[in-house]
């Protein structure tokens, strides 16, 4: 619930309204009108929302060149370099490579007969590997 609607429902409470009517005007839980009053009986005032979210990770430079390096051998997407890199032992999700790979501008022109299958076989034709349009 966000501060204005906890002090509204503050206020409505003061005036005398019942939790439960300030709770089907918000179209909220009785206990979440309950906690809120709950919490301004005991501190005199309303508790600001804490948002939990997870931490930002720095990318290592050196895992950049890995992504780049794999991606100028295999011309491929974020799924076969995952599936490289855990086969290598490296534990990265695929959305952090596709993060990277965003950064890194990897893009890729050709057929879909060029996969890494086609590449490990000497087939190199129509393969263009632009990288890292920031350096």
């Amino acid at each position: 619930m966000e501060n204005r609607t906890k002090n509204w429902a503050i206020k409505r409470y003061l005036a005398g309204m019942s939790t439960r009517l300030i709770a089907s005007h918000l179209q909220i839980s009785h206990m979440s009108v309950y906690r809120t009053i709950a919490n301004y009986k005991k501190f005199g005032k309303t508790i600001p929302v804490k948002i939990i979210d997870r931490p930002k990770q720095e990318i290592n430079a050196k895992f950049k060149d890995i992504i780049r390096r794999e991606g100028e051998t295999f011309q491929c997407g974020s799924v076969k370099i995952h599936t490289l890199l855990k086969i290598n032992g490296f534990g990265v999700s695929q959305s952090k490579i596709q993060q990277i790979s965003g950064i890194l501008l990897l893009i890729y022109t050709g057929t879909m007969k060029n996969t890494m299958a086609g590449w490990l076989a000497g087939n190199k034709n129509k393969r263009v590997f632009i990288a890292d349009a920031h350096a």
